[in-house]
């Protein structure tokens, strides 16, 4: 096989499967990617076992037909380094991938395809179509709220839910939840929870298709795009119940402008430190008063205008918990519902945006 490309427009086409490939697998045909030549073009896959990804390379004119492995590091190194040059990659004597531009050449040791473990293939029969802004949008919203501690594993992930008039992307870590639902019709039913590095590649799979395939198993979860295919082993366990934890008696509605509300959030955590992780928030009569300590030296104090008359509540949450709900609000307004200090706080708002909601576990405040 001969393959013709620009060096840098080749990394980049092939950079998704060649991050996937670990360099410190302890299966050692996990560090390369495959490289298939085909009558259909090039293409590149990428595998941790947990995440594959198959992608055809568009910049790449080929010639003839083969397969090989080779080391996904040293073939992103090789061609960044190349760069705009031209690069002609065919396969050489003892299976080396042989890399030559008009002024250098690479030589890189491969291994026979069929080493490569078995992927997943893609099944046409049970796949429908999704909106790629808003499965996107959806993904952002959630990703950020999964469990990041190993051990938890129904938490490590964004359950997908699709019923016959809604899909739902949720994600918790115990002491925030994110919800995300778009309405729609739909002739099939899944649950299915889905790991973070693989929703984190869906930007990738659609590129700039207005739709993308979509498909979920009792194992996989798999979406197609123009050029590439993303299968995701499923996370195993059972998802928490998260619609009995809503509240849905915070009677306490406090309205925001959402681009004024970041700026308070994002002063309030300049002094806080892994000791104090928590911010004092001081509703009273027309005013919300934020403040954060570290513990020594120095405080800060920020002051908000709110249209609030009630009583005087203090409540302490977790800074960067709240600024990434607050981040995931796509409406210019946002809406926060409370009830007292005890009870977990609701980033909600049926007008301006009623397809999110994001909650929040209150924090102690003896610290702060």
């Amino acid at each position: 096989m001969r393959i013709v490309a620009q060096g840098g427009e080749l990394a980049k086409e092939m950079d998704p499967a060649l991050k996937l490939a670990p360099s410190k697998a302890t299966r050692e045909t996990l560090r390369n990617v495959l490289l298939e030549a085909t009558d259909d073009g090039l293409f590149v896959t990428g595998s941790d076992l947990t995440t594959t990804v198959r992608q055809q390379v568009l910049c790449a004119k080929v010639e003839g037909t083969g397969s090989i492995l080779v080391p996904a590091l040293s073939l992103s190194k090789a061609l960044k380094g190349i760069g705009r040059e031209t690069v002609e990659l065919s396969i050489g004597k003892n299976l080396r991938c042989e890399l030559v531009t008009d002024r250098s050449e690479f030589k890189i040791a491969g291994q026979h395809a069929d080493d490569y473990p078995r992927m997943p293939e893609w099944i046409e029969d049970d796949a429908f179509d999704l909106p790629t802004e808003i499965v996107l949008a959806m993904a952002e919203q959630t990703k950020k709220s999964a469990s990041q501690q190993h051990g938890r594993f129904s938490m490590n992930g964004v359950l997908v839910e699709i019923r016959k008039k809604r899909l739902r992307f949720v994600a918790t870590d115990s002491h925030r939840l994110a919800l995300c639902e778009h309405v729609g019709k739909f002739d099939t039913k899944s649950s299915v929870i889905v790991p973070v590095d693989g929703i984190e590649l869906l930007a990738d799979v659609a590129g700039d298709a207005e739709t993308i395939r979509v498909r979920a198993d009792e194992l996989m979860f798999q979406v197609k795009g123009p050029t590439m295919t993303l299968s995701v082993r499923l996370v195993a366990g059972g998802f928490p119940p998260y619609e009995r934890v809503i509240a849905q008696d915070n009677d306490i509605r406090i309205r925001f402008n959402r681009k004024e509300f970041l700026s308070t959030l994002s002063q309030a955590t300049i002094f806080t430190t892994k000791k104090t992780n928590a911010v004092k928030f001081r509703f009273a009569s027309g005013e919300l008063v934020v403040s954060s300590f570290d513990g020594g030296e120095k405080e800060s104090h920020i002051f908000h205008e709110i249209a609030y008359e009630g009583e005087e509540m203090v409540f302490g949450f977790n800074p960067e918990k709240m600024l990434d709900g607050v981040q995931a609000i796509q409406a210019e307004e946002c809406g926060l519902e409370l009830r007292d200090p005890g009870s977990v706080a609701l980033f909600r708002d049926e007008e301006a945006d009623p397809t999110f909601l994001y909650m929040i576990v209150p924090r102690n405040l003896s610290r702060v």
